[in-house]
């Protein structure tokens, strides 16, 4: 996989409510940050939508994953108590009771939950840019499951670049794999409602 680097910060945040010590090392170090399935809000955002309806100062609302699921982290909770869940407007009026007391693991739930959606429902158009044998494109077609003739093929291997197809998200994911690493000297992948490229590897460093 493609390592997605994430900026860290070194803020000062005078934190205005009891959260777990590894939430206030996290938004010092990434509040305002992009992730590749959603965003960590800015302190400031976190403070101002925390106040209102279904959180209402008893769950800090820290991001949200790209389809506007809310990420939050229960207030004034116990200690060894769960702390982290998720709400969007298509649930309940008020937020459910937390399932993760680990922000790692509700991040990498959060994470594998929008992939799972993603192979469903992305599909991405396969781009041929760069000069490859017939014998490595039939390759690629086999390994991406491509509906494309050998003719075409040919004709496309000719004339790049080139639009090969299109393939679901979890086609386009193999291209990640060691084994089929090579596939990215040859083509691009494009999301075909033109967002970012998804796949990469976001890694987070919960040290002092």
């Amino acid at each position: 996989m493609d390592e997605l680097n994430i900026e860290k910060k070194d803020h000062t945040i005078n934190f205005e409510y009891i959260i777990p010590e590894e939430l206030k090392r996290f938004l010092k170090k990434y509040e305002d940050t992009g992730l590749p399935f959603g965003e960590i809000f800015d302190y400031n955002t976190i403070i101002k939508m925390s106040q209102y309806p279904p959180f209402n100062n008893e769950w800090l609302v820290f991001g949200r994953d790209k389809y506007f699921s809310y990420w939050v982290c229960k207030l004034n909770a116990q200690k060894g108590e769960n702390v982290y869940t998720t709400w969007d407007h298509e649930m309940e009026e008020t937020v459910d009771k937390a399932t993760y007391s680990s922000l790692v693991e509700f991040l990498l739930d959060c994470e594998k939950d929008y992939d799972d959606f993603e192979d469903t429902a992305t599909t991405y158009t396969v781009v041929i840019y760069n000069k490859v044998s017939l014998s490595t494109l039939m390759l690629i077609k086999n390994i991406l499951e491509l509906q494309i003739s050998s003719k075409e093929l040919l004709e496309k291997a000719k004339n790049y670049p080139s639009i090969l197809g299109v393939v679901s998200h979890k086609s386009m994911k193999k291209a990640d794999d060691k084994t089929y690493e090579f596939i990215k000297k040859y083509v691009r992948f494009n999301r075909c409602d033109c967002l970012d490229e998804k796949g990469k590897e976001w890694t987070i460093n919960f040290s002092r």
